[in-house]
């Protein structure tokens, strides 16, 4: 996932290289009638890529959150509400 999102940024893939949802499930139905235990691995999979994405700091995700704690800690004061709002929307 990590080494993916590298890759996208740096250029190295392509944006047409992503799927959403529809291509997911067809990927998910393809690999649970091949094997329950691959569909399991490919849930488990998603799962971490969601969570991975969960915590990059982008102000609408919980990555967000943390980076504006780890900011008041640094300043070592709360910032100021307003702003956090605006950026946070």
């Amino acid at each position: 996932m990590i080494d993916g999102l590298v890759k996208l940024v740096i250029g190295k893939v392509s944006p047409d290289n992503l799927h959403g949802i529809v291509a997911i499930v067809k990927i998910g139905g393809e690999t649970i009638k091949h094997s329950v235990w691959d569909g399991l691995l490919l849930t488990s999979l998603i799962s971490i890529d969601l969570a991975i994405i969960n915590l990059l700091p982008i102000p609408a995700l919980d990555g967000g959150y943390i980076m504006f704690i780890i900011l008041e800690k640094i300043l070592r004061r709360p910032l100021n509400e307003e702003i956090t709002e605006n950026i946070s929307k």
